[in-house]
């Protein structure tokens, strides 16, 4: 969604690979080791469609409907996301106390 919205205000153009970009910025692995050690279940994986405070539905799977909704129609400035290499691909582990 946070993709979208920068988007729609024309901070930068929609990214043609997201599912890249977001494979880089958004980590569940760690988000569940963390509630796994804390005591508590991982989060089940959820991509449901859900509506917004608008009431607009959204479906993280195929942003761009929402998106153009939001530009009356219009297509969305889209681009290629250049991103860095990662330069470890291991999980980042959480220290215990």
């Amino acid at each position: 969604w946070l993709l979208t919205q920068f988007s729609r205000w024309g901070w930068c153009p929609f990214p043609t690979n997201r599912q890249e970009l977001l494979a880089l910025t958004y980590r569940p692995d760690i988000c569940d080791q963390a509630l796994v050690e804390a005591g508590f279940q991982a989060l089940p994986a959820s991509r449901s469609t859900f509506a917004l405070a608008d009431g607009m539905p959204f479906n993280a799977d195929e942003p761009i409907p929402y998106l153009k909704t939001q530009l009356q129609g219009s297509a969305p400035a889209m681009e290629h996301a250049a991103l860095p290499k990662a330069s470890n691909e291991q999980p980042v582990l959480i220290p215990t106390a």
